[in-house]
């Protein structure tokens, strides 16, 4: 009997042990469950912090697109505006230069006017001259 008690009390120890090991693991298995419910719910947060930053940044790709798009208007109109412009002052050159050529042909025409009025004296003096050397010379001779 002697060896069984010192089974039954060897066994009984066993056990204390066993009972304790098992409530160290449902312990254990309790936090572990813990953490991983808190685990989840920061994975729940990520999510949640993930689709807010997604949405984020399609708001602000959409607000970059329309930036672009608003630039591209912009400058096309501002080229328009400057073609236009480039051709008022080719439209005014082109007059100022009109003008000043008919004011030139004007002038050349009146000097060619006056050159051939002043010839014209000339050729008259000239003649005037040749007749009266002519007679000068009728009365030398």
């Amino acid at each position: 009997m002697a060896e069984e008690q010192v089974d039954l009390q060897f066994l009984g120890e066993q056990i204390k042990r066993l009972h304790g090991d098992v409530r160290v693991l449902k312990t254990d298995g309790a936090q572990l469950r813990a953490d991983v419910s808190r685990l989840e719910g920061d994975v729940a947060g990520i999510k949640a912090d993930i689709t807010r930053v997604e949405m984020r940044m399609d708001a602000f790709a959409e607000s970059v697109e329309d930036r672009f798009e608003q630039n591209i208007e912009l400058m096309k109109s501002s080229f328009r505006t400057l073609d236009q412009k480039i051709d008022g002052v080719c439209n005014e050159l082109n007059a100022k230069i009109d003008g000043v050529g008919n004011e030139l042909n004007a002038k050349i025409d009146r000097t060619r006017d006056e050159l051939g009025q002043k010839l014209d004296r000339i050729d008259t003096k000239i003649d005037q001259l040749k007749r009266q050397d002519y007679i000068l010379s009728l009365f030398r001779a």
